[in-house]
């Protein structure tokens, strides 16, 4: 059974980036201080500023799933015609190992694509696609069979796919487009809510 723990980034440092954006701002304009209200015409540019932060990670997946992973050849040519070669030779060039495979998978947004508009009394961001990004594994080897006339070198490689195909599968079922979607939604409604009053809508 793959084990699973879920983390969502809070990124709590970027709403302060955003306020040191209007600090320059302002200081351009010949303001003598920050001003301590939210700013509300100066949205497009802070908008501007979310979308130069890039990729953005707003979920991350810590698995874990131990099993057994097995290779073998088959009978070929004429031979593979004759009654029980075939298992003969799948048991003779059997590879097997039993593995323990660890690893996470993390999803984000790119904002640099993000869609803004902006109303009189509303902001809304429409966000690309979720982006999922490949599974990283860690894979310990606990046991090894070697064929008897065959020896798979790249076992533990393909054991390595297979967890990645297992921890994506894992993920996608839990929701982890979901899960970036709403850490998203959070961050950005936590930013912008630094620098407008206007009413932020995340789709």
């Amino acid at each position: 059974m793959v084990a699973i723990s879920v983390a969502d980034n809070r990124y709590r440092v970027l709403p302060w980036i955003l306020v040191g954006v209007f600090g320059t701002l302002w200081t351009t304009k010949g303001s003598s201080a920050v001003p301590t209200e939210k700013v509300v015409d100066d949205v497009p540019l802070i908008v501007r500023s979310v979308k130069e932060l890039g990729f953005l990670q707003t979920a991350e997946m810590n698995l874990s799933d131990a099993f057994q992973f097995a290779t073998n050849k088959s009978a070929e040519g004429p031979v593979a015609s004759v009654p029980g070669m075939n298992e003969l030779v799948r048991s003779a060039t059997l590879n097997s190992v039993w593995v323990q495979a660890s690893g996470k998978v993390t999803a984000g947004v790119d904002l640099s694509k993000a869609q803004i508009r902006i109303d009189r009394d509303t902001v809304h961001v429409q966000l690309p696609h979720l982006e999922v990004q490949s599974p990283s594994v860690e894979l310990k080897l606990l046991n090894d069979k070697k064929g008897l006339f065959w020896r798979d070198d790249e076992i533990l490689l393909k054991a390595i796919r297979e967890a990645r195909s297992r921890f994506a599968a894992s993920s996608d079922q839990l929701g982890i487009e979901r899960t970036a979607f709403e850490g998203a939604s959070r961050n950005l409604k936590r930013m912008l809510a630094q620098v407008t009053s206007k009413q932020i809508i995340v789709e």
